[in-house]
Protein backbone atom coordinates (compact mmCIF):
# COMPACT_ATOMS: atom_id res chain seq x y z
CA UNK A 1 0.00 0.00 0.00
CA UNK A 2 0.55 3.66 -0.01
CA UNK A 3 2.31 4.67 2.84
CA UNK A 4 2.62 8.09 4.10
CA UNK A 5 6.20 7.99 5.09
CA UNK A 6 6.48 8.24 1.05
CA UNK A 7 5.16 11.55 0.89
CA UNK A 8 9.33 12.61 1.57
CA UNK A 9 9.98 11.13 -1.39
CA UNK A 10 7.56 13.37 -3.38
CA UNK A 11 7.75 16.37 -1.86
CA UNK A 12 11.43 16.17 -2.47
CA UNK A 13 12.06 20.12 -3.68
CA UNK A 14 11.04 23.56 -4.08
CA UNK A 15 10.96 24.69 -7.67
CA UNK A 16 13.70 27.13 -7.63
CA UNK A 17 12.36 29.56 -10.02
CA UNK A 18 15.35 30.56 -11.83
CA UNK A 19 13.60 33.25 -14.29
CA UNK A 20 16.66 34.22 -16.50
CA UNK A 21 14.27 36.50 -18.32
CA UNK A 22 15.90 38.22 -21.15
CA UNK A 23 16.36 41.97 -20.55
CA UNK A 24 14.89 43.75 -23.51
CA UNK A 25 13.24 47.14 -25.00
CA UNK A 26 9.84 47.76 -23.52
CA UNK A 27 8.18 46.87 -26.97
CA UNK A 28 4.72 47.53 -25.78
CA UNK A 29 3.01 50.86 -26.51
CA UNK A 30 3.87 53.69 -24.37
CA UNK A 31 2.03 57.19 -23.77
CA UNK A 32 4.83 59.58 -25.61
CA UNK A 33 5.52 63.15 -25.61
CA UNK A 34 2.70 65.07 -27.31
CA UNK A 35 6.09 66.70 -29.20
CA UNK A 36 6.84 63.50 -30.39
CA UNK A 37 3.18 62.96 -31.76
CA UNK A 38 2.72 66.06 -33.21
CA UNK A 39 6.32 65.31 -34.31
CA UNK A 40 5.20 62.60 -36.63
CA UNK A 41 2.12 64.22 -37.72
CA UNK A 42 4.34 66.79 -39.70
CA UNK A 43 6.69 64.16 -40.60
CA UNK A 44 4.19 62.31 -42.92
CA UNK A 45 3.26 65.20 -44.58
CA UNK A 46 6.85 65.75 -45.59
CA UNK A 47 7.11 68.85 -43.36
CA UNK A 48 10.24 67.97 -41.96
CA UNK A 49 11.76 71.11 -40.20
CA UNK A 50 8.38 71.38 -38.11
CA UNK A 51 8.71 68.02 -37.20
CA UNK A 52 12.32 68.06 -36.68
CA UNK A 53 11.47 70.85 -34.23
CA UNK A 54 8.82 69.00 -32.69
CA UNK A 55 10.85 65.46 -32.14
CA UNK A 56 13.95 68.32 -30.78
CA UNK A 57 11.75 69.12 -28.01
CA UNK A 58 10.50 65.73 -27.54
CA UNK A 59 13.75 64.75 -26.69
CA UNK A 60 14.59 67.87 -24.16
CA UNK A 61 11.32 66.70 -22.47
CA UNK A 62 12.26 62.76 -22.03
CA UNK A 63 15.84 62.37 -22.63
CA UNK A 64 15.47 59.08 -21.38
CA UNK A 65 14.34 58.80 -24.38
CA UNK A 66 17.06 59.47 -26.66
CA UNK A 67 17.85 56.04 -28.43
CA UNK A 68 14.21 56.22 -30.18
CA UNK A 69 13.85 60.52 -30.88
CA UNK A 70 16.96 61.33 -32.26
CA UNK A 71 16.43 57.96 -34.81
CA UNK A 72 13.55 60.39 -36.18
CA UNK A 73 15.61 63.51 -36.51
CA UNK A 74 18.44 61.41 -37.89
CA UNK A 75 15.70 59.96 -40.26
CA UNK A 76 14.44 63.51 -40.98
CA UNK A 77 18.22 64.74 -41.51
CA UNK A 78 19.09 62.36 -43.84
CA UNK A 79 15.81 62.91 -45.72
CA UNK A 80 16.82 66.29 -46.13
CA UNK A 81 20.36 65.91 -47.46
CA UNK A 82 18.81 63.44 -49.96
CA UNK A 83 20.44 60.65 -48.34
CA UNK A 84 17.25 58.65 -48.44
CA UNK A 85 13.95 59.59 -50.63
CA UNK A 86 11.35 62.03 -48.88
CA UNK A 87 8.76 59.22 -50.39
CA UNK A 88 10.92 56.93 -48.01
CA UNK A 89 10.80 58.92 -45.08
CA UNK A 90 7.16 59.46 -45.32
CA UNK A 91 7.13 55.52 -45.00
CA UNK A 92 9.17 55.12 -42.20
CA UNK A 93 7.14 57.47 -39.92
CA UNK A 94 3.85 56.35 -41.48
CA UNK A 95 5.18 52.68 -40.13
CA UNK A 96 6.26 54.00 -36.44
CA UNK A 97 2.24 55.43 -36.61
CA UNK A 98 1.21 52.45 -37.20
CA UNK A 99 3.38 50.71 -34.49
CA UNK A 100 1.93 53.00 -31.50
CA UNK A 101 -1.16 51.86 -32.57
CA UNK A 102 -0.42 47.93 -32.22
CA UNK A 103 -0.95 47.48 -36.00
CA UNK A 104 2.42 45.68 -36.74
CA UNK A 105 1.62 43.87 -40.08
CA UNK A 106 0.46 47.65 -41.66
CA UNK A 107 4.12 49.26 -40.21
CA UNK A 108 6.13 46.12 -42.25
CA UNK A 109 4.05 47.04 -45.03
CA UNK A 110 5.13 50.47 -45.09
CA UNK A 111 8.68 49.55 -44.11
CA UNK A 112 8.83 46.97 -47.10
CA UNK A 113 7.41 50.00 -49.19
CA UNK A 114 10.09 52.12 -47.60
CA UNK A 115 13.07 49.46 -48.11
CA UNK A 116 12.12 48.64 -52.07
CA UNK A 117 13.23 52.82 -52.58
CA UNK A 118 16.24 52.81 -50.58
CA UNK A 119 17.36 48.96 -50.56
CA UNK A 120 21.00 50.13 -49.29
CA UNK A 121 19.66 52.10 -46.13
CA UNK A 122 20.25 50.19 -43.17
CA UNK A 123 18.04 51.85 -40.40
CA UNK A 124 15.17 50.28 -42.62
CA UNK A 125 16.28 46.61 -42.07
CA UNK A 126 16.72 47.09 -38.75
CA UNK A 127 13.41 48.61 -37.82
CA UNK A 128 11.41 46.45 -39.96
CA UNK A 129 13.50 43.56 -37.96
CA UNK A 130 12.96 44.74 -34.85
CA UNK A 131 8.71 44.41 -35.41
CA UNK A 132 9.17 40.99 -36.78
CA UNK A 133 10.77 40.98 -33.44
CA UNK A 134 7.93 41.56 -31.16
CA UNK A 135 5.85 38.51 -33.23
CA UNK A 136 7.99 35.23 -31.58
CA UNK A 137 7.02 33.20 -34.35
CA UNK A 138 9.13 35.71 -37.01
CA UNK A 139 12.57 35.77 -34.60
CA UNK A 140 14.42 34.35 -38.21
CA UNK A 141 13.37 37.26 -40.16
CA UNK A 142 14.29 39.47 -37.60
CA UNK A 143 17.79 38.15 -37.50
CA UNK A 144 17.67 38.40 -41.76
CA UNK A 145 16.75 41.88 -41.54
CA UNK A 146 19.41 43.03 -38.69
CA UNK A 147 21.94 40.73 -40.90
CA UNK A 148 21.28 42.91 -43.27
CA UNK A 149 21.29 46.01 -41.22
CA UNK A 150 24.72 45.33 -39.83
CA UNK A 151 26.05 44.41 -43.33
CA UNK A 152 25.15 48.01 -44.46
CA UNK A 153 27.12 49.18 -41.36
CA UNK A 154 24.26 50.00 -39.32
CA UNK A 155 25.92 48.81 -35.96
CA UNK A 156 24.03 51.20 -33.75
CA UNK A 157 22.30 49.27 -31.31
CA UNK A 158 22.08 45.89 -34.33
CA UNK A 159 24.23 43.68 -32.21
CA UNK A 160 22.14 43.87 -29.09
CA UNK A 161 18.71 43.45 -31.34
CA UNK A 162 20.28 40.82 -32.84
CA UNK A 163 21.20 39.12 -29.90
CA UNK A 164 17.79 39.14 -28.49
CA UNK A 165 16.28 37.05 -31.66
CA UNK A 166 19.36 34.44 -31.47
CA UNK A 167 18.58 34.56 -27.73
CA UNK A 168 14.68 33.46 -28.25
CA UNK A 169 15.81 31.08 -31.08
CA UNK A 170 17.82 29.22 -28.17
CA UNK A 171 21.15 30.03 -30.33
CA UNK A 172 23.18 30.98 -27.07
CA UNK A 173 26.70 31.14 -28.35
CA UNK A 174 25.36 33.27 -31.33
CA UNK A 175 23.89 35.33 -29.00
CA UNK A 176 26.74 35.72 -26.81
CA UNK A 177 28.97 36.82 -29.93
CA UNK A 178 26.37 39.47 -30.39
CA UNK A 179 26.32 40.73 -26.92
CA UNK A 180 29.82 40.94 -26.85
CA UNK A 181 30.37 42.78 -30.26
CA UNK A 182 27.76 44.77 -28.72
CA UNK A 183 29.90 45.87 -25.71
CA UNK A 184 33.02 46.18 -27.71
CA UNK A 185 30.86 49.09 -29.23
CA UNK A 186 29.47 50.64 -26.34
CA UNK A 187 30.80 49.46 -23.17
CA UNK A 188 28.57 51.84 -21.01
CA UNK A 189 25.69 49.72 -22.48
CA UNK A 190 24.42 47.96 -19.14
CA UNK A 191 21.32 45.75 -21.20
CA UNK A 192 24.53 44.34 -23.27
CA UNK A 193 26.21 43.18 -19.80
CA UNK A 194 22.86 41.60 -18.12
CA UNK A 195 21.71 40.00 -21.18
CA UNK A 196 24.80 38.24 -21.79
CA UNK A 197 25.03 37.35 -18.11
CA UNK A 198 21.33 35.86 -18.91
CA UNK A 199 22.80 33.87 -21.94
CA UNK A 200 25.99 32.79 -19.93
CA UNK A 201 23.58 31.83 -17.06
CA UNK A 202 21.65 29.41 -19.17
CA UNK A 203 24.42 27.56 -20.89
CA UNK A 204 25.34 27.02 -16.97
CA UNK A 205 28.52 29.29 -16.71
CA UNK A 206 27.65 31.38 -13.44
CA UNK A 207 30.66 32.50 -13.06
CA UNK A 208 30.72 34.68 -16.20
CA UNK A 209 27.41 35.40 -15.89
CA UNK A 210 27.84 37.11 -12.22
CA UNK A 211 31.06 39.19 -13.74
CA UNK A 212 28.36 40.30 -16.20
CA UNK A 213 25.68 40.86 -13.72
CA UNK A 214 27.77 42.94 -11.52
CA UNK A 215 29.31 45.03 -14.52
CA UNK A 216 25.53 45.70 -15.69
CA UNK A 217 25.35 46.85 -11.91
CA UNK A 218 28.37 48.95 -11.97
CA UNK A 219 26.44 50.93 -14.67
CA UNK A 220 22.85 51.12 -13.63
CA UNK A 221 22.86 50.40 -9.81
CA UNK A 222 19.44 50.57 -10.04
CA UNK A 223 18.06 47.71 -12.04
CA UNK A 224 15.94 45.26 -9.76
CA UNK A 225 16.14 42.75 -12.51
CA UNK A 226 20.02 42.60 -12.49
CA UNK A 227 20.39 41.89 -9.11
CA UNK A 228 17.50 39.08 -8.94
CA UNK A 229 19.24 37.14 -11.94
CA UNK A 230 22.44 37.77 -9.96
CA UNK A 231 21.33 36.35 -6.88
CA UNK A 232 19.86 33.51 -9.09
CA UNK A 233 23.41 32.47 -10.29
CA UNK A 234 25.01 33.24 -6.69
CA UNK A 235 22.55 30.45 -5.56
CA UNK A 236 23.05 28.24 -8.23
CA UNK A 237 26.64 28.15 -7.29
CA UNK A 238 25.79 27.21 -3.54
CA UNK A 239 26.84 31.04 -2.08
CA UNK A 240 22.86 31.68 -0.85
CA UNK A 241 24.09 34.56 2.02
CA UNK A 242 25.06 36.46 -1.47
CA UNK A 243 22.02 35.19 -3.02
CA UNK A 244 19.70 35.99 -0.59
CA UNK A 245 21.30 40.00 -0.37
CA UNK A 246 20.55 40.67 -4.16
CA UNK A 247 17.19 39.50 -3.79
CA UNK A 248 16.69 42.04 -1.21
CA UNK A 249 18.46 44.50 -2.81
CA UNK A 250 15.68 44.08 -6.11
CA UNK A 251 12.57 44.31 -3.47
CA UNK A 252 14.23 47.64 -1.77
CA UNK A 253 14.32 48.90 -5.60
CA UNK A 254 11.34 47.31 -6.55
CA UNK A 255 8.75 45.59 -3.87
CA UNK A 256 6.72 44.06 -6.45
CA UNK A 257 9.53 42.54 -8.51
CA UNK A 258 8.21 38.79 -9.63
CA UNK A 259 12.01 36.79 -9.90
CA UNK A 260 12.99 38.51 -6.68
CA UNK A 261 9.73 38.05 -4.46
CA UNK A 262 9.84 33.89 -6.21
CA UNK A 263 13.46 33.25 -5.68
CA UNK A 264 13.46 35.38 -2.06
CA UNK A 265 10.61 32.50 -1.54
CA UNK A 266 12.25 29.61 -2.78
CA UNK A 267 15.34 30.17 -0.74
CA UNK A 268 13.01 30.55 2.61
CA UNK A 269 11.35 27.26 1.40
CA UNK A 270 15.33 25.64 0.79
CA UNK A 271 16.04 27.01 4.85
CA UNK A 272 13.28 24.88 5.92
CA UNK A 273 11.32 28.29 6.62
CA UNK A 274 7.85 27.42 4.85
CA UNK A 275 5.95 30.07 6.71
CA UNK A 276 7.77 32.79 5.30
CA UNK A 277 8.04 31.12 1.98
CA UNK A 278 4.23 30.93 1.80
CA UNK A 279 4.31 34.64 2.67
CA UNK A 280 6.59 35.79 -0.19
CA UNK A 281 4.15 33.79 -2.40
CA UNK A 282 1.36 35.56 -1.07
CA UNK A 283 3.15 38.77 -2.48
CA UNK A 284 3.88 37.35 -5.56
CA UNK A 285 0.51 36.54 -6.10
CA UNK A 286 -0.97 39.71 -4.87
CA UNK A 287 1.14 41.56 -7.56
CA UNK A 288 0.55 38.64 -10.64
CA UNK A 289 -2.32 36.28 -9.76
CA UNK A 290 -1.65 34.46 -12.77
CA UNK A 291 1.42 33.18 -11.83
CA UNK A 292 1.13 29.12 -11.88
CA UNK A 293 4.82 28.59 -10.48
CA UNK A 294 3.88 30.63 -7.26
CA UNK A 295 0.56 28.88 -6.62
CA UNK A 296 3.16 25.59 -7.53
CA UNK A 297 5.38 26.64 -4.78
CA UNK A 298 3.61 27.85 -2.44
CA UNK A 299 1.75 24.46 -2.14
CA UNK A 300 4.56 22.64 -1.93
CA UNK A 301 5.35 24.86 0.88
CA UNK A 302 1.71 23.97 2.41
CA UNK A 303 2.76 20.42 1.67
CA UNK A 304 5.69 20.50 4.11
CA UNK A 305 3.73 21.84 6.71
CA UNK A 306 1.24 19.05 6.08
CA UNK A 307 -1.31 21.26 5.45
CA UNK A 308 -2.67 18.99 2.21
CA UNK A 309 -5.86 20.25 1.59
CA UNK A 310 -4.00 24.05 0.85
CA UNK A 311 -1.52 22.36 -1.35
CA UNK A 312 -4.46 20.77 -3.03
CA UNK A 313 -6.07 23.75 -3.82
CA UNK A 314 -3.14 26.14 -4.89
CA UNK A 315 -2.23 22.60 -7.16
CA UNK A 316 -5.70 22.82 -8.66
CA UNK A 317 -5.70 26.69 -9.28
CA UNK A 318 -2.35 26.30 -10.80
CA UNK A 319 -3.56 23.71 -13.36
CA UNK A 320 -6.21 26.10 -14.18
CA UNK A 321 -3.23 28.75 -15.71
CA UNK A 322 -1.23 26.24 -16.96
CA UNK A 323 -3.32 22.55 -17.26
CA UNK A 324 -1.05 20.95 -19.46
CA UNK A 325 2.22 21.28 -16.29
CA UNK A 326 2.78 17.54 -15.70
CA UNK A 327 4.59 18.46 -12.32
CA UNK A 328 1.19 19.67 -11.08
CA UNK A 329 -0.61 16.64 -11.54
CA UNK A 330 2.77 14.72 -9.79
CA UNK A 331 2.23 17.04 -6.59
CA UNK A 332 -1.36 16.83 -6.43
CA UNK A 333 -1.94 13.42 -6.91
CA UNK A 334 0.58 12.75 -4.10
CA UNK A 335 -1.24 15.26 -1.90
CA UNK A 336 -4.60 13.63 -2.99
CA UNK A 337 -2.50 10.15 -1.71
CA UNK A 338 -1.26 11.63 1.24
CA UNK A 339 -5.20 12.52 2.27
CA UNK A 340 -6.78 9.21 1.75
CA UNK A 341 -8.21 10.08 -1.37
CA UNK A 342 -6.94 7.49 -3.73
CA UNK A 343 -9.24 7.94 -6.80
CA UNK A 344 -8.41 11.45 -7.32
CA UNK A 345 -5.09 10.73 -6.64
CA UNK A 346 -4.80 7.60 -9.03
CA UNK A 347 -6.14 9.84 -11.38
CA UNK A 348 -4.17 12.22 -11.38
CA UNK A 349 -0.84 10.31 -11.61
CA UNK A 350 -2.48 8.86 -15.02
CA UNK A 351 -2.24 12.33 -16.44
CA UNK A 352 1.18 12.93 -15.09
CA UNK A 353 1.77 9.71 -17.54
CA UNK A 354 -0.49 10.63 -20.11
CA UNK A 355 2.05 13.84 -20.47
CA UNK A 356 4.97 11.98 -20.04
CA UNK A 357 5.62 10.92 -16.51
CA UNK A 358 4.69 7.46 -15.37
CA UNK A 359 6.91 6.71 -12.37
CA UNK A 360 4.26 7.52 -10.09
CA UNK A 361 2.04 5.88 -11.89
CA UNK A 362 3.53 2.50 -12.72
CA UNK A 363 4.67 2.95 -8.64
CA UNK A 364 1.11 2.72 -7.61
CA UNK A 365 -0.12 0.79 -9.57
CA UNK A 366 2.82 -2.23 -8.52
CA UNK A 367 1.70 -2.05 -5.04
CA UNK A 368 -2.61 -2.34 -5.94
CA UNK A 369 -3.08 1.31 -5.19
CA UNK A 370 -4.36 2.26 -8.62
CA UNK A 371 -5.70 0.38 -11.69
Amino acid sequence: MYKISDRNKIFIFIIFISLFLFHQNNVKAEEKSNFYNNGLSYAIKGEFKLAKDEFQKALDEEPEKRSEYSSCIETIDDAISGKIKIETAKHIFQGIIYGERGQYDEEINEFTKAIKMNQEYGPLYKNRGFVYYQDKSLDELACDDYTKAIELGDFNHTFLLRGYAYFRLKKYDLAIADLTKSIELDQKKSESYSNRGITYGLKGEYLKAIADYSKAIEINPDDADTYANRGTAYYKIGKKELAYKDFNKALEIDPSNNRALSNRGAYYADEGKHEKSISEYNQVLKYYPDDYLAYLNRGVSYSKLNKYDKAVSDYTKALEIKPDYVLLYIFRGAAYMVLGDKEKGCTDFKKACELGNCDLYEKTKSVGDCE
